[in-house]
């Protein structure tokens, strides 16, 4: 759904860590920033972001060609997605800022209740989404990363930059999905398509839970929900214990 500008206001003040990613040549690169409070040389156009990582120095290439790239971060309640041009940078005496463009809207995904799992940004699973049999006229090939994972469904991230079919509820999809050098196949019909941002779309799936699968498939499949499972606990934990010595320190 879209939201109110508001969202990112309380995510700038404070200090929201966020993910700029560019979308080009079929692949997706990614830079990790921080939102800044706004300060006294704060434009009506933009906010600014410490950088936390950018190692191929991607954001000078994209403030001289002005580029369109998608933000996205989280919340409690929320993914947000949104559109964004990085106008120029300065710098700081422990490392650089980009002043970002405001946007004119945001896209908020709502966090699921149920038991799916989500994929962090710094790890991808690359899948393949194929609808129609091969040779046919509505055969079409798409390419995604997983965005989150259940026994019974799934979402991705698609490129907008690539031919993307107009799928009807319900329509049969075949999916092939990498995690760590494993393979695994899936059957599943389509539920949803959603534009987060001028270079991303979310399709959403269901699988078929009619479908007789091979043991040792689904055992593996079970696995690496598990493997998923115990990283975000691992990370949640971590998380924990970051705040807590840094609460007593400060």
């Amino acid at each position: 759904m879209n939201g109110g500008l508001e969202v990112l206001d309380r995510a700038i003040a404070h200090g929201q860590t966020a993910v700029v990613s560019v979308r080009e040549g079929g692949t997706t690169r990614r830079v990790y920033v921080r939102f800044t409070p706004i300060d006294g040389e704060a434009t009506q156009d933009g906010f600014w972001t410490n950088v936390l990582e950018d190692r191929d120095h991607i954001l000078d290439d994209l403030i001289r060609t002005a580029a369109t790239v998608e933000v996205s971060f989280n919340t409690d309640q929320a993914s947000v997605f949104f559109d964004s041009v990085p106008i120029r940078r300065r710098r700081q005496w422990f490392g650089r800022q980009v002043l970002m463009r405001h946007p004119d809207q945001l896209t908020l995904v709502e966090r699921r209740k149920d038991s799916r799992e989500p994929i962090p940004d710094d790890i991808e699973v690359p899948a393949i989404l194929v609808r129609g049999g091969e040779g046919g006229e509505s055969y079409c090939e798409i390419g995604a990363r997983v965005w989150d994972l259940s026994a019974t469904g799934a979402s991705f991230l698609c490129r907008a930059d690539q031919p993307l079919p107009k799928l009807e509820t319900g329509e049969p999809l075949a999916i092939s999905l990498i995690y760590h050098g494993a393979e695994h196949r899936l059957n599943a019909c389509h539920r949803y398509t959603q534009r987060l941002s001028s270079s991303s779309v979310r399709l959403g799936v269901q699988f078929n839970a009619q479908d007789s699968v091979d043991p040792s498939a689904l055992a593996r499949f079970r696995q690496l929900l598990e493997d998923l499972e115990s990283l975000r606990i691992r990370r949640t934990f971590r998380g924990a214990l970051r705040q807590t010595f840094s609460f007593r320190f400060d």
